[in-house]
């Protein structure tokens, strides 16, 4: 009797002459499918489309954004692949001070837009203390760097 009532439920579910339907995990199998064979064929769309050309990103040309110029290099200048903020507090009441120190970092700007190291050696000419500049780009290009103080 349970093999009868096995069949008719079948045939409930699954009337003669459809096919049945398929599965959630063979829906999911083809789906995925669907979405490799799509991505492999957009890579190859990018692939074919860059063949032949010689463009680098315009940051690894090496090429120095002029720091003087009619606009101000950063400002109106293409648009760069890395960003950094750096706030500060002024902590002086002398304007002397604060002017010096802004021009002092407008010489650093300068030279760093440039590819040129900083300072010349060590804070005070003690030789404990930190250098001017670090050395971490030394023999790096500028890369269109560009500095913006305000």
């Amino acid at each position: 009797m349970t093999d009868l009532a096995n069949e008719s439920d079948r045939q409930q579910r699954e009337p003669e002459g459809v096919a049945p339907r398929p599965s959630r995990r063979a829906l999911l199998g083809w789906g995925g499918a669907g979405l490799a064979l799509g991505a492999a064929a957009a890579a190859s769309t990018v692939a074919a489309l860059r063949s032949g050309t010689d463009t680098a990103p315009a940051g690894m040309s090496g090429a120095a954004v002029a720091f003087h110029g009619e606009h101000q290099a950063g400002i109106a200048s293409a648009v760069q692949d890395r960003l950094h903020f750096a706030a500060f507090d002024v902590k002086t009441k002398d304007r002397g001070e604060l002017v010096r120190l802004l021009k002092d970092w407008t010489r650093a700007a300068e030279r760093m837009t440039a590819g040129l190291p900083v300072g010349e050696g060590a804070v005070g000419g003690l030789p404990e203390a930190p250098p001017d500049d670090t050395g971490e780009a030394l023999g790096l290009k500028p890369n269109r760097l560009t500095l913006t103080i305000g």
